[in-house]
């Protein structure tokens, strides 16, 4: 099964045919560039389902029968292997959304295709959307009960936020919490240190982990996001979401307007999104990120639509995340059928 996933992997690559997942659409796309440098995907050939099977039975092992009847009969039994989602259809030619962030990218997460990106694979700072990776790397190594002692030194961490007292106690999961809701910078510090013992250490964790969903155009120094040395891509921070989302609880976490974050002694801390669009019914996660090199930057995961389709944002470089995100999701519901 291993070689025909694959095959198919190929041959929808090949066809235009969104595959990452597996996925065979009713249509072809194409990519038009437009002046201002965001590429809208463009999609006017009618390919028919069976043409589509036609060609993959060249190229992949499928049951055949001499029988037409039994061949699509068999064909449609095979298909249960596979997950058949079609592109979002586009309602007229759309003119881009304006938008003045450096860099962006639309990703629909049923089929990890691309509707909309300008300069997704230019590498830069992505300032506390860093903080998704330290947590993704903290899940990993320390159990939720874990207890955490906060220290000196994560307390002079520039722009703490999370207004932490030396020798505190935190469980784990009340320091996640602070770092991705309040964007606490002494707390991805706190963490950084608990696991590594220094911060060069736990980023060569950082950059491990973005390596092992294949990306390359990623690298961090250290954990908050403070360094303009922490880039990444829009295209890279989509598949990091869209890799981790259903199975990460982080993205619960930031799908949360309010929430407490409690000391192992009691103290309870009421901590507030910096996500200020998180209250939109649309967007059900999301994370922040300011620094003056980076500029704004915001991812979204929203849903959309009847059918509550899923969908990935990503702004960098803003110089108004919120309203160019708010933008961007107005674009694609007056622009796609969703």
């Amino acid at each position: 099964m291993e070689i025909v996933l694959i095959a198919l992997m190929l041959f929808g690559g090949a066809l235009g045919i969104v595959s990452k997942k597996t996925v065979f659409s009713e249509t072809l796309k194409r990519e038009a560039t437009l002046s201002d440098g965001i590429r809208i995907e463009d999609r006017n050939s009618e390919v028919d389902q069976n043409q589509i099977f036609a060609k993959a039975r060249t190229l992949i092992e499928l049951p055949v029968c001499e029988n037409d009847d039994c061949d699509e009969l068999q064909l449609k039994e095979s298909e249960k292997d596979f997950n058949f989602v079609p592109l979002p259809a586009k309602k007229s030619d759309a003119d881009s959304p304006k938008i003045s962030a450096r860099s962006a990218i639309i990703m629909d997460m049923e089929t990890d295709y691309v509707i909309l990106e300008k300069n997704s694979h230019e590498r830069m700072p992505i300032a506390s959307i860093s903080k998704i990776i330290t947590a993704l790397v903290a899940e990993e190594k320390l159990s939720s009960k874990h207890e955490i002692i906060i220290s000196q030194r994560a307390i002079d961490t520039e722009g703490g936020t999370g207004k932490l007292n030396v020798n505190e106690k935190f469980f784990t999961k009340d320091l996640i919490d602070l770092m991705l809701i309040s964007s606490s910078n002494d707390a991805a510090t706190q963490i950084a240190l608990e696991i590594s013992g220094n911060i060069e250490d736990f980023a060569e964790l950082m950059n491990q982990k973005i390596k092992s969903f294949g990306l390359l155009d990623s690298n961090f120094v250290e954990p908050s996001g403070l360094n303009a040395k922490n880039i990444s891509t829009a295209f890279d921070i989509a598949q990091i979401a869209d890799s981790t989302f259903e199975e990460s609880k982080i993205w619960g976490i930031l799908g949360k307007s309010e929430m407490d974050a409690e000391s192992v002694d009691g103290k309870t801390r009421r901590l507030k999104n910096t996500n200020q669009i998180i209250s939109d019914s649309r967007i059900i996660s999301g994370k922040t990120g300011f620094t003056n090199e980076a500029g704004g930057t915001l991812v979204v995961v929203a849903e959309l639509g009847k059918e509550k389709r899923k969908m990935i944002f990503v702004i960098l470089g803003s110089e108004d995340r919120f309203g160019e995100m708010v933008t961007l999701l107005n674009w694609i519901e007056e622009n796609y059928e969703l």
